[in-house]
């Protein structure tokens, strides 16, 4: 424990009596100790015994705690560091550090301690001395009344003191801490009020100005979004972000394989899925809609990949679905390049034609025995709008998202069933030729 215990000062030889007390002490717990713990007579005590000499040692301990701590305030007072042999330490840490072996972060913290607990936290000092608390209680009150603003006066300090050791006759040290924080609301419940308003205030200024966002791509399909938020913007998110992942939803996110953080990217994904373009601001006459550029053998379900207006290139089965979408205009190019159309108001069906289509198909999806309801779904032209299809209830349904993903997959195909009603399967493979 320390690096000269062997270099001491015999018992014997020592003229003050705390001195001599502290080396007595040692001596007498070597005499119990000294075998080690198989020749302590702990075996020896019943339930009662065993319980009562915890708790006296719990209490030797913190008073003993406090006798060291208020001999350390000493010798730091008389510059212990530069009046005993031993290597040059600088200060009493310093050479708590060297002698103790206790890290020097530690050592620091204990000096000051016992400066506070000397100077200006006799009633806590009391108390530690008094073994009615411990030494991490005690740090918990000096911690939490030093914390208390500058404009604070002595006496609401030494009401703050006595509050929070009131607090420690029924608190651990742990719960003793969590008290602290609140101490200016017992203390001055109005100044509290004020400060917690500048804290805020300060924490808000401080978030608005780090606030900030990165997206990139990584090159394999996929964008990375790094962001950071003011609380209050992330907790908007987070809310919005759960209510899409609720797994009570009839079309929740499918949950098989993905962890909770990809089931969250999903949510976002559909949250930008959500928004019309046409409330947000527009730049240069144009709203904020993606234009996808495809060839009219893509749409019509070709393989050929199609391409948003930032460059990158995305899967035909994804264009056709995105196609679809209220946030997205379809650019659809002729075997030439030509340009055959560019729009979507007249490609997508009208909030009237919806709650038709809704209505016919008692307000779920219109696959067969999918109870997914209509309010998410999209709405999909039976005959392909390239082919000639019109934008009317007759030939159009409600999907949602999983069905609506596969109705453009190129390995499925929509069947028509009846009114409002369309089973999708997976297209029979050709067979192989044979040579």
């Amino acid at each position: 424990m320390t690096r000269d215990a062997a270099t001491a000062r015999p018992v014997e030889e020592r003229p003050q009596r705390l001195h001599r007390y502290a080396g007595r002490l040692l001596a007498s717990l070597d005499e119990v100790t000294g075998a080690g713990v198989g020749g302590v007579a702990v075996g020896c005590l019943d339930a009662t015994e065993a319980a009562e000499t915890v708790l006296e040692l719990g209490r030797v301990i913190a008073r003993l705690e406090g006798l060291r701590l208020a001999v350390l305030a000493h010798g730091d007072a008389i510059d212990l560091a530069r009046n005993v042999p031993g290597p040059a330490t600088g200060d009493t840490a310093g050479w708590l550090t060297a002698t103790a072996l206790i890290h020097a972060r530690a050592a620091h913290a204990e000096v000051r301690l016992a400066e506070d607990l000397s100077d200006r936290y006799r009633a806590t000092a009391d108390a530690l001395l008094g073994g009615r608390i411990d030494a991490a209680q005690a740090r918990a009150v000096v911690q939490a009344v030093n914390r208390l603003p500058d404009w604070v006066e002595a006496e609401d300090r030494a009401r703050a003191e006595r509050h929070m050791l009131e607090e420690a006759s029924r608190l651990d040290a742990v719960q003793l801490r969590a008290v602290g924080r609140r101490l200016l609301e017992v203390v001055d419940p109005a100044g509290a009020e004020a400060e917690e308003a500048r804290r805020l205030q300060a924490e808000a200024d401080v978030a608005d100005a780090r606030t900030s966002l990165s997206m990139w791509d990584d090159g394999t399909g996929t964008t990375n979004v790094w962001a950071k938020l003011p609380t209050s913007r992330g907790v908007m998110l987070r809310k919005a972000l759960h209510a899409i992942a609720n797994p009570q939803l009839a079309d929740a996110i499918p949950r098989t394989d993905r962890t909770q953080p990809q089931v969250m990217g999903q949510a976002l994904c559909r949250l930008l899925e959500s928004l019309d373009p046409d409330d947000l601001p527009s730049s240069g006459g144009l709203n904020a809609a993606v234009v996808v550029t495809m060839s009219l053998e893509t749409l019509l379900g070709g393989l050929g990949a199609a391409t948003l207006d930032s460059g990158d290139r995305i899967a035909p089965g994804e264009a056709r679905r995105m196609a679809c979408a209220a946030g997205v205009i379809p650019a659809v190019l002729g075997s030439r390049g030509q340009l055959l159309d560019l729009g979507r108001r007249a490609r997508l069906f009208s909030k009237p034609q919806r709650v038709a289509m809704a209505v016919q198909q008692g307000f779920t999806c219109a696959v067969e025995r999918c109870d997914r309801p209509t309010a998410w779904a999209d709405a999909h032209h039976l005959d392909g709008w390239a082919r000639g299809g019109r934008t009317d209830v007759a030939d159009g349904v409600l999907l949602c998202g999983r069905h609506h993903t596969l109705a453009h997959h190129p390995d499925h195909h929509v069947q028509r069933l009846g009114p409002g009603r369309v089973s999708i399967d997976r297209a029979p493979r050709a067979a192989p030729l044979r040579h």
